[in-house]
């Protein structure tokens, strides 16, 4: 039987973000402190523990059934953000752009973190990673007006 070695990997927390309305579109506004409860971020357009299934999730639900929210929080890498930048040919690839929460440095590969890694922060907050979330086909418009 093979015994696999806990990993450790310090980051920091590089920026945080916030929307109260979804009306306002895809993009975030930085903000200096979260509120972080079970539903997610008080007051962020994506808290709650529940939601209408959409385009996303046809394959296993009919649009509007009733699903678990397990996208409250949205977190994303500075050097990851930097590398799709690069991809598309732009200058810079900001957070608030394509709604994020949380921006972290120091962990480039974020999005290979496996689900139920657990993020503890020095505020005594701890997250659990569920999985990665497949881009929304919004950004590009967001990008697009930025460019």
């Amino acid at each position: 039987m093979a015994i696999l070695e806990q990993s450790k990997l310090t980051g920091a927390v590089a920026a945080l973000l916030s929307s109260p309305v979804r009306e306002t579109g895809l993009e975030k506004a930085r903000t200096d402190r979260l509120n972080l409860v079970f539903d997610g971020i008080v007051g962020d357009c994506h808290s709650g523990r529940g939601y209408q299934s959409d385009s996303r999730m046809l394959r296993q639900y009919e649009r509007g059934t009733p699903v678990a929210n397990t996208r409250q929080v949205s977190i994303l890498s500075a050097e990851q953000l930097a590398e799709v930048a690069g991809l598309l040919g732009i200058p810079e690839l900001h957070a608030e752009w394509v709604g994020a929460n949380l921006v972290t440095s120091g962990i480039p590969d974020l999005t290979f973190l496996p689900p139920s890694t657990r993020m503890m922060f020095s505020s005594g907050a701890t997250l659990i990673v569920d999985g990665e979330n497949a881009p929304c086909r919004f950004v590009g418009d967001v990008i697009e007006k930025h460019y």
